[in-house]
């Protein structure tokens, strides 16, 4: 099976999807993204979104999740926003922000609750290990100088 992808200059490019990774065939690097038309960037992501969903449209599809985030920070880059958002964006923000932060994104009232388990376990600690020091803990405004 294969899909078309028209690039702008009236070029069409075919893509097998029987190839181990039909990705590759699109040549998504960063050097080539940076050098192409919108329109063409616009055809590339059209041909991402195609080749996962003709692939099952898998939220495990580590191929696709991965050219959907190529293609997307050059979106990025270029202070473009994405057109016509679907899940294949959804899961690809998903991996962005783990990828950022090292971990799942979590609801902030359950980190606050989780720091405030750890300072009162620290504290339990040094009192226990250290009792003839006082642990005093000072907030520290977003500037980082003392309140």
């Amino acid at each position: 099976m294969k899909i078309e992808h028209k690039l702008e200059n009236g070029k069409i490019r075919h893509i097998c999807l029987q190839d181990e990774n039909p990705f590759e065939q699109l040549d998504l690097t960063p050097d080539n993204l940076n050098t192409i038309s919108d329109a063409e960037l616009d055809e590339f992501r059209k041909a991402v979104h195609e080749i996962w969903r003709i692939r099952g449209s898998k939220e495990d599809d580590q191929e696709a999740i991965g050219a959907s985030i190529v293609v997307n920070n050059e979106y990025i880059s270029r202070k473009r926003e994405l057109p016509n958002k679907d899940k294949l964006d959804e899961i690809t923000e998903k991996f962005e922000k783990t990828a950022i932060t090292g971990e799942e994104e979590t609801d902030r009232e359950e980190r606050e609750v989780e720091m405030a388990r750890i300072v009162g376990e620290f504290k339990e600690f040094v009192l226990k290990c250290l009792p003839e020091y006082d642990l005093v803990l000072k907030a520290k405004n977003k500037k980082g100088n003392d309140k």
